[in-house]
């Protein structure tokens, strides 16, 4: 690509952030991108790898946020493969307090991926704001009120898991649903027979349970413990996720549910490992259903 393709690139990008939607920055990078953070934070480093920035950088930055994080852009230069952006970040945390960076990022493109980001902020707003060590410091009494609440509220989605609509619905989400494209799961919200009920109750559910994790209602150590269908939903989802969220105009589709999961260690492989399950499961049920009718 040129370097207007890559600044235009760059432009489209920002264009999204500047509104809310920071999926087209996710999904440029490369699966090797090198992100460095320059200063002496404590998010100051070198983040190697998709998974590496996922979860180790954008997951718990934004763990941070109250509201939905922004970006404006105001200057854009390239050339030899490089990128150059000023820009502005907008978003209030859950401490209360805005966090207002001003940035300027160097991204190397190659191939229309982001493969390296060298980003320079202001170094003292983030100790300010997000580097407050007594926050890393639990309350022993805090911590015993907020596990017990905790255990409250995952034994209240687990009862929820066991009515009888939801189980229906789960069974047969996981050995029926078998979506080939985004227009398949598109079709379910068009129709109004049992399967998109079934499909709405089984997302919608793990989207709102998600969110509770991530606001801080459910201790997240303490779910993730406690649970693993919610990343089996995301599993048989994801490859469809882009293009569903670009036809609805919803950027934020189950976007609790996917930062939840993405936050997982090795969650790639976890994926396409239920993945592989799902394959296995829906053929059996199609072989089974074959032998009863002959």
């Amino acid at each position: 690509m040129s370097s207007s393709e890559n600044k235009q690139l760059l432009q489209e990008i920002f264009s999204e952030m500047s509104k809310g939607n920071t999926q087209p920055f996710v999904e440029s990078l490369a699966d090797d991108v090198r992100w460095t953070l320059t200063g002496s934070t404590k998010w100051s480093r070198t983040y190697d790898g998709l998974e590496s920035v996922r979860t180790e950088l954008l997951s718990p930055l934004f763990a941070n946020f109250a509201d939905q994080y922004t970006s404006v852009a105001h200057r854009f230069i390239a050339e030899d493969g490089f990128v150059v952006v000023e820009c502005k970040g907008h978003v209030n945390t859950k401490s209360g307090m805005p966090y207002n960076n001003t940035y300027c990022y160097i991204f190397r493109v190659v191939e229309g991926k982001v493969k390296e980001i060298t980003e320079y902020f202001d170094t003292e707003l983030v100790a300010a704001v997000l580097d407050d060590k007594s926050a890393d410091i639990p309350s022993p009494t805090n911590t015993n009120v907020k596990n017990q609440e905790s255990t409250t509220a995952i034994l209240k989605l687990y009862e929820l898991r066991r009515d009888e609509k939801m189980r229906q619905a789960r069974a047969w989400f996981f050995s029926e649903f078998a979506p080939k494209s985004a227009m398949d799961i598109i079709g379910l919200y068009r129709g109004g027979e049992q399967a998109s009920a079934n499909f709405r109750t089984v997302t919608s559910y793990w989207d709102m349970a998600a969110s509770f994790v991530l606001n801080g209602a459910i201790d997240e150590k303490m779910f993730l413990d406690a649970n693993s269908e919610h990343i089996f939903v995301y599993a048989k989802v994801q490859p469809f996720l882009a293009e569903i969220r670009g036809l609805f105009n919803e950027p934020e589709y189950l976007i609790n549910l996917e930062q939840l999961v993405l936050k997982i260690p090795n969650i790639e492989t976890k994926i396409e490992n239920r993945k592989r399950l799902f394959a296995i499961w829906t053929k059996d049920n199609k072989e089974l259903s074959a032998s009863e009718s002959s």
